[in-house]
């Protein structure tokens, strides 16, 4: 009989060299897990987006920048947002994928999650009087 029983997916496996040797990134992913739960409650800049800020000619296209699983749109855009800001980009960024109480972001059903960023993408358009958008994704998770 199995120390772990029932056997979960992803969590232990029929090889217990593997179980040892996944260990160290299955640790790392629920303490990435446990940071987001904290961070998601904290937005930094929350509510800033570009939304009144005019294009320039050097960069007419918005930027959306999208977090990866388990992330925010204010932590995991921390430093990226004001930098791309400093160099005349407009920046825009969501939360998708809420799972979970309290929320972590990142995990949702990515037909869902898919569906909030195209929502989201076309609010910038609409709002912008964009034709495009550049998108930028960026996730720490594995």
């Amino acid at each position: 009989m199995s120390f772990l029983n029932p056997r979960i997916p992803g969590v232990n496996s029929e090889d217990v060299t593997t179980d040892l040797t996944e260990s160290p990134h299955r640790l790392a992913g629920l303490g990435q897990a446990g940071t987001a739960q904290i961070l998601a409650t904290v937005d930094v800049r929350a509510g800033e987006e570009d939304w009144n800020v005019p294009a320039s000619e050097e960069h007419p296209r918005p930027v959306v920048l999208v977090h990866g699983t388990f992330g925010n749109r204010g932590y995991t855009w921390t430093s990226a947002t004001p930098l791309l800001r400093q160099h005349g980009h407009r920046v825009f960024r969501l939360d998708y994928g809420q799972h979970g109480n309290p929320v972590i972001f990142g995990l949702g059903d990515i037909k869902h999650s898919a569906r909030q960023l195209a929502d989201f993408v076309d609010e910038v358009l609409r709002r912008t009087g964009a034709q495009q958008v550049d998108v930028v994704g960026f996730s720490r998770a594995a």
